[in-house]
């Protein structure tokens, strides 16, 4: 393990419709903290308004949803990841919902100007350097940010040198959807398909500008890998800013994806291919995540890994089970929850990675040196069905899979941490906290 490891519990998800991926981060805590004291120096829970009382109304003036209870949660947690990567830790946020993508790149993305100009990399005049190092040191992130600004509008801080630093930062963005909407083309008013968005500077009602104006990450740095469900005007709008997007799809058959056919291992004993049961082939998601950074060899990455870009049979509490069909539960599931039957194996339906090739693409990313900060996101705590003939009925299915996407990611071993766990007790505490968050949603038990 390299340098000490932070991970950062935002239990939000008031971006979205549903709220109930914001339980999600403090019941892997639970569960999982005490079996990763070898691998984690430090586990921190950002303050946020509890899902239960968020009221998922649209704001008048912004005409976003729930945008003072984001803006609060989003800029909170943006200031923990900026205060844990100026003092050294690098940081996994484990959501709750993908708003955390929008505060870990605009954190990392300060941190590494603060760092620029700390090393003399970025020249300003010695009293302005000595105010922003004060700032920093204070942890006062937004001044430092509009201090920036200040410095860039005099001139006293050279714009070509900033933007060569602000490029080197090259984001990642495993999901089936691409964020890539603004506040002016967003077809629900949900913040939770905005945050990459933001991240480049558009318009989120000023929420994109957490740490100033030019706090931002380079669109043409942006890659969204295993997306399957955008909006037309979210197209355009990536087409427009230069997003990567289209050589990196991950649609496989749906039987082909979750079975193996003649997988290939790199060196390091990654799997690199996967080959459909029809004879096609895809890189696995490790693989394209890999030949993304080996394509920029002097540049620092940041991965936002939302687990809905899985095959929806591993994450089938997730808002996007491609591979499989919707359908209302059967009377017997007390829940009366939306569940999800696989469709006919041999459809070519899009797919995402199975849950194994999702653990293998993260294992051990963490002690990268390249990779400065990785997002977890959107697991949720609702009973999840597994989509199967047989109709099994899985309790925490998608929050199960991100915890052991998590464990993978530090470069634990995922069966000895969970043998760890089932000796204490974890499957129990699991669906007491299942029940609980559910109750707590809907005002009913399970």
């Amino acid at each position: 393990m390299s340098g000490n490891i932070s991970i950062v519990s935002y239990p939000f998800a008031g971006g979205a419709g549903k709220h109930r991926a914001g339980y999600a981060p403090e019941i892997i805590r639970e569960i999982l903290e005490p079996h990763l004291t070898e691998y984690v120096d430090t586990w921190k829970t950002v303050e946020t308004v509890s899902p239960s009382a968020i009221p998922n109304k649209r704001d008048e003036e912004t005409g976003l949803k729930n945008f003072e209870e984001v803006s609060q949660a989003v800029t909170n947690l943006a200031n923990q990841l900026a205060s844990e990567q100026w003092e050294g830790n690098k940081s996994i946020t484990l959501g709750g919902g993908h708003t955390q993508g929008l505060a870990t790149l605009l954190a990392t993305q300060l941190i590494e100007v603060l760092k620029s100009i700390k090393n003399n990399e970025l020249n300003v005049p010695a009293d302005d350097k000595s105010v922003l190092m004060g700032l920093a040191n204070e942890h006062n992130w937004k001044a430092a940010g509009q201090k920036i600004d200040d410095l860039l509008e005099k001139g006293t801080l050279d714009k070509a040198q900033f933007d060569r630093v602000i490029d080197r930062m090259i984001v990642i963005w495993p999901d089936s959807h691409a964020d890539y909407n603004d506040r002016n083309i967003s077809p629900s008013g949900n913040i939770h398909g905005m945050p990459l968005a933001g991240a480049a500077g558009r318009d989120i009602a000023g929420l994109e500008n957490i740490f100033g104006k030019t706090i931002h990450i380079n669109p043409k740095n942006m890659y969204v890998v295993g997306s399957r469900d955008l909006d037309p005007e979210e197209i355009k709008l990536m087409e427009k800013d230069g997003v990567n997007y289209k050589p990196y799809d991950l649609h496989h058959t749906a039987e082909g994806n979750i079975r193996t056919f003649g997988n290939t291992k790199d060196e390091a004993g990654r799997n690199i291919h996967r080959q459909n049961a029809d004879g096609s082939d895809k890189p696995t998601l490790g693989k394209v995540i890999d030949e993304i950074m080996d394509s920029h060899p002097d540049k620092k990455f940041i991965i936002s890994f939302d687990v809905d870009v899985i095959h929806g049979r591993f994450v089938s509490a997730t808002g996007t089970p491609m591979g499989l069909k919707m359908v209302s539960a059967p009377e017997p599931l007390k829940d009366k929850e939306d569940v999800y039957i696989r469709k006919n194996i041999n459809e070519q339906s899009p797919a995402g990675p199975s849950a194994l090739d999702a653990y293998d693409s993260m294992k051990g990313r963490i002690d990268d040196p390249r990779i400065v900060s990785i997002g977890i996101t959107e697991a949720s705590p609702a009973v999840g069905l597994m989509g199967d003939p047989h109709m099994e009925r899985i309790p925490g299915l998608t929050l199960i899979t991100a915890m052991k996407l998590l464990i993978s990611t530090l470069g634990a071993d995922i069966n000895e941490i969970g043998r760890k766990t089932r000796e204490n007790n974890a499957q129990r505490i699991l669906l007491e906290r299942i029940e609980t968050a559910m109750q707590d949603e809907r005002g009913t038990a399970i």
